[in-house]
């Protein structure tokens, strides 16, 4: 199996999220964790599951829930580099954003 960072960025949305969707349902905070979970889980088995997200990049796109994973295979591992709300349009990442975090 592939290990699975989360870069600093994608891991503050995920925070935040589980903090709104608490306010409103634990149950449905709780969810979003374990489908998060579940997410991670397919990356480590499946770097390749997602769609590349332009022919010319080699960041991919994974859905979970109505949250679509941004990431990228660098080596043995794969890094989420954005996570957001499939109604949230999509934002470009830059070379800065290379700080890293996994403890989500």
């Amino acid at each position: 199996m592939i290990r699975v960072r989360i870069s600093t960025r994608a891991a503050n949305y995920l925070r935040s999220e589980r903090e709104y969707l608490s306010k409103f349902s634990e149950g449905a905070a709780a969810q979003f964790a374990l489908h998060l979970r579940a997410a991670r889980r397919t990356l480590s088995e499946y770097p390749e599951a997602g769609v590349q997200t332009t022919p010319s990049s080699e960041i991919r796109s994974l859905v979970f829930l109505q949250y679509v994973l941004e990431y990228e295979r660098h080596g043995d591992e794969v890094v989420i580099l954005l996570v957001r709300h499939g109604r949230q349009q999509r934002t470009v990442l830059t070379e800065d954003e290379e700080d890293f975090s996994s403890d989500v």
